[in-house]
């Protein structure tokens, strides 16, 4: 196991930018229709199909755009409000801490809909640092059929498409007159209550949906993004994946002399992203 240094969780806690350019968003702000749960089920590892994770994400429906990231990168980033909001650091040094408390996910993206409008902006990290990029928000293609099912208690119709190097089947209802769904998926006539790719490497499909007070808002955070493209990012992730023995050599105090090549076999078996074409 690695024992984090206190530099490292101070970084990580409060997400310092690194030296490249970067640019501080305007914080914008959109009153909450619907807060919906997907459960997913993925397959990190493309050899091994045994080994099937499963995680809560969050959607977060507004009037004006909507927001998808899982639901303990949620927690996490509460936390860190917090934290904030007591002090920091020394409220740190108050209360202790235990690194094994903190919520652990798969995913660190934050997923904007329709924003700016007519796009789908992307927050993702690197190491520590936070990157952003944008694309259309009409990137599917969807093929409606007549096939129609009961899922997760809504009456469902099915389509298909083509996204990332995947095939797609989709179930959507119009019980639920929004044009969204989990992760980047949108474009149909209602909510899609279940997403998955023909091999099941990917399954989202929703496990609850709530209607939000008058008082709830969403908001795309005012902070600094270092701004890329959606290729340029996939590459310096795969590069931080590749190296990440090397990288974590600098940043962690070990207790165990085999943990970095633990972790570098590790990061090669998270070879199956979602998206497999960029």
């Amino acid at each position: 196991m690695f024992k984090v240094t206190l530099s490292l969780f101070l970084l990580l806690i409060f997400q310092v930018a690194d030296a490249q350019s970067t640019q501080v968003t305007p914080k914008k702000t959109s009153s909450l229709k619907l807060k919906l749960t997907y459960r997913l089920s993925y397959q990190p590892d493309s050899t091994d199909s045994n080994k099937i994770l499963k995680e809560d994400m969050l959607l977060f429906i507004g009037d004006d755009f909507s927001k998808f990231q899982s639901l303990n990168r949620y927690l996490f980033d509460s936390l860190v409000a917090d934290v904030e909001s007591k002090g920091g650091i020394k409220h740190l040094s108050k209360v202790g801490f235990n690194a094994s408390t903190l919520p652990k996910s798969g995913f660190k993206y934050e997923i904007y809909k329709n924003y700016p409008k007519g796009s789908i902006t992307v927050i993702d990290k690197i190491e520590i640092s936070d990157y952003a990029y944008s694309e259309p928000l009409n990137l599917f293609r969807w093929q409606i059929t007549n096939e129609k099912a009961t899922i997760a208690g809504y009456a469902c119709q099915k389509a298909t498409t083509v996204f990332g190097g995947r095939q797609y089947v989709a179930w959507f209802t119009n019980e639920v007159p929004v044009s969204d769904g989990p992760y980047k998926f949108n474009g149909l006539p209602g909510l899609i209550v279940k997403v998955n790719d023909t091999r099941n490497h990917y399954v989202f499909e929703l496990s609850s949906l709530k209607k939000a007070t008058s008082t709830e808002s969403i908001a795309f955070p005012n902070k600094q993004l270092i701004g890329t493209s959606k290729k340029e990012f996939a590459k310096g992730a795969k590069d931080f994946n590749e190296n990440i023995a090397a990288r974590l050599g600098d940043m962690v105090t070990l207790n165990d002399p085999d943990a970095l090549k633990r972790a570098e076999q590790n990061a090669k078996k998270k070879n199956n992203p979602i998206e497999l074409i960029n």
